[in-house]
């Protein structure tokens, strides 16, 4: 009896805390339903982009975006909570079924979580956390591009910053210089260092302050982002005869010098902003080519369901917060969604929603403006269009954005 009056007496509490204990489970949903599971992880607009074109295949059945964005909430489901949380999120998979994850951000892939959700059983495109070393370790990028004959600028690593001037001082070194932090800095880990003062300068600030170093030569060129047969396919080769298979994607950096390409950094995901323009060019089933990527059939796959890709053009222009790359602006009612052009696109990239129904901004890089065309001309000019009728204060964009195009066969 008296457990049963102390039931009441707390029943308060006890309904607080059951609530509390539900708010920290996926939702889950029923089996039995057809077609696929999807979860894309990540917040901004790359996986905006994936979630996007996922929802235009007939396979799909679901999509859940963690922790995903106001934007993406209109045609996904958004699970508000940690990716990093590994725990919930083996849950979360359990319990809404779920057939393909996809990985977006750097740091979860540099994380190791696609090894947390191949051990699921579910077909993950993320690469290991050893095979993500492309990305997150600029040494180890350079040891293998090396190992594979892969052209790359001439380049030497340090294991303290105290080493990397030593070089300089020794002249082994001389201006202009790249001066690069060895793992992921955010994106402000790679500086170009026109002067022995700015290498000096660079080497003494965060984040190539500690840690590892790497020199690099300044090439003159004009950069590229299109995979080329000869840079991407000796360096996968290159890690399956390590014992790492790469199941994911690889994003090469790549610049065109008077005697060739060659390859100045490997991304181990999908590329923020190339996915926006690359994704929609993807032709067929965009899901089932992702699912025999994560369970390691892609070539058989593709044999018998070759890659199409649409002629037509995409150009993303990206609407900016005012402080960004800084400390941006948020807050801010974003306006003119609704006014863009028919065949241009906002994909949402740090967006919330608001109680009325419309959108506002949460961080630096809030909207891609996307547009397709029949060259690359026709797209640019669409997509500048709709740039300009979407609005918010202190909205800032490049005016430069596919300028001069670069193809590579």
């Amino acid at each position: 009896m008296k457990q049963i009056r102390d039931y009441f007496r707390h029943g308060e509490k006890v309904q607080q805390l059951i609530q509390e204990q539900r708010k920290q489970r996926s939702p889950g949903r029923s089996l039995g339903a057809p077609g696929l599971n999807c979860l894309v992880l990540g917040g901004g607009g790359r996986e905006y982009a994936i979630a996007w074109r996922l929802a235009r295949c007939d396979s799909v059945a679901t999509i859940d975006v963690v922790p995903g964005n106001a934007g993406v909430a209109l045609f996904s489901r958004v699970i508000d909570f940690s990716p990093h949380d590994v725990g919930r999120l083996q849950q979360h998979l359990a319990a809404s079924a779920i057939d393909l994850a996809i990985v977006g951000p750097d740091e979860l892939i540099a994380e190791g979580l696609g090894d947390h959700l191949r051990r699921a059983s579910v077909a993950v495109v993320a690469p290991s956390k050893e095979a993500a070393k492309i990305e997150w370790s600029k040494t180890f990028a350079k040891e293998l591009m090396t190992e594979a004959h892969v052209p790359t600028p001439r380049w030497e690593t340090f294991t303290t910053p105290e080493q990397a001037r030593n070089a300089l001082d020794r002249n082994k070194w001389a201006a202009p210089l790249v001066v690069k932090a060895d793992g992921l800095a955010a994106g402000k880990g790679v500086t170009i260092c026109r002067t022995l003062e700015e290498a000096l300068m660079t080497l003494a600030t965060p984040p190539t302050n500690s840690g590892r170093v790497v020199f690099e030569e300044v090439l003159e060129g004009e950069e590229a982002s299109r995979v080329a047969d000869e840079l991407i396919t000796p360096i996968a080769r290159a890690l399956a005869a390590r014992g790492t298979p790469y199941r994911g994607v690889i994003f090469a950096g790549l610049i065109r010098t008077t005697s060739g390409f060659k390859v100045l950094e490997y991304n181990a995901r999908f590329g923020d902003p190339e996915a926006q323009v690359t994704l929609p060019r993807i032709g067929g089933d965009f899901a089932k080519l992702m699912v025999a990527l994560g369970e390691g059939r892609l070539k058989e796959y593709v044999a018998q369901n070759p890659l199409r890709l649409s002629q037509r053009a995409f150009v993303d222009v990206v609407l900016c917060a005012e402080g960004y790359p800084g400390s941006p602006r948020v807050g801010d009612r974003i306006e003119g969604l609704d006014a863009l052009p028919d065949g241009v696109y906002g994909f949402h990239g740090a967006t919330a929603s608001t109680p009325t129904g419309g959108f506002i901004t949460t961080g630096g890089r809030v909207m891609h403006i996307v547009a397709g065309g029949s060259n690359i001309a026709e797209a640019r000019d669409r997509a500048y269009q709709g740039a300009e009728r979407v609005t918010f204060t202190g909205k800032f964009y490049r005016s430069d954005i596919a300028g001069s195009g670069v193809a590579v066969a």
